[in-house]
């Protein structure tokens, strides 16, 4: 049978979890951080929890151990205590109830004394197990926070692909730049042509708006 939990030792698991504590940073978009930082936390975030999941499991076994010898320690006992209210002389003989009731548990005194036990230690139990519990819900909440923060430093990375302000530069001012591909050229690089558009001519001036056509290999021919 596995050994139960002493008082002292469920002292330093109380101990051990309490600093248990992931510390996230209130900008994780700063550049001394980035996919690190994120990796680290959700490492240290794991651990923690994996370690506070092996002391619930623990303690549940326990628990469970203990109900179970307290519910036979407490048939046995009521069934001692109801055998010598029944069949021992000397507890007969006193003449009120609550007499004979009061000598039949001195002889049953270290029955007593087991089920007292048995109750305290899954008292001390249950209690530790609920603060480990609340615990575990604080990282389990944490690791949460985390994934969030990967997605916030993703977009912001996205943001960046731009011209690293948060906006797209072909809407700046209302108006629409050349394309930027993802290598940092232009669409221009890309057909090896300039598109060009002659601006307006001069106020007054009715005639129409002279458009260059692009030159490409097809007008060579």
């Amino acid at each position: 049978m596995e050994s139960r939990y002493t008082q002292e030792q469920l002292d330093e698991i109380l101990e051990e979890v309490s600093g248990f504590e992931v510390q996230l940073e209130e900008d994780p978009t700063l550049p001394s951080l980035g996919n690190l930082y994120i990796n680290e936390r959700l490492s240290q975030c794991r651990s923690y929890t994996n370690r506070i999941v092996y002391y619930m499991q623990k303690l549940q076994i326990q628990i469970r151990a203990v109900k179970r010898e307290l519910l036979l320690a407490q048939t046995d006992y009521d069934m001692k205590f109801s055998d010598l209210l029944a069949n021992d002389e000397s507890v007969k003989q006193r003449s009120s109830f609550e007499d004979r009731k009061a000598l039949a548990m001195t002889y049953l005194h270290d029955e007593l004394s087991m089920i007292s036990e048995l109750k305290q230690n899954m008292e001390s139990f249950e209690d530790v197990y609920k603060i480990i519990k609340m615990q575990h819900q604080n990282l389990v909440r944490t690791n949460s926070d985390i994934k969030t923060q990967r997605q916030i430093i993703k977009e912001d990375k996205q943001t960046f692909m731009y011209d690293g302000q948060g906006s797209d530069p072909r809407m700046a001012d209302g108006n629409v730049s050349t394309p930027v591909r993802n290598d940092g050229g232009s669409i221009e690089e890309i057909f090896g042509y300039q598109v060009s558009i002659v601006e307006e001519k001069d106020e007054g001036d009715n005639d129409e708006e002279e458009v260059k056509l692009p030159t490409t290999a097809f007008d060579k021919l």
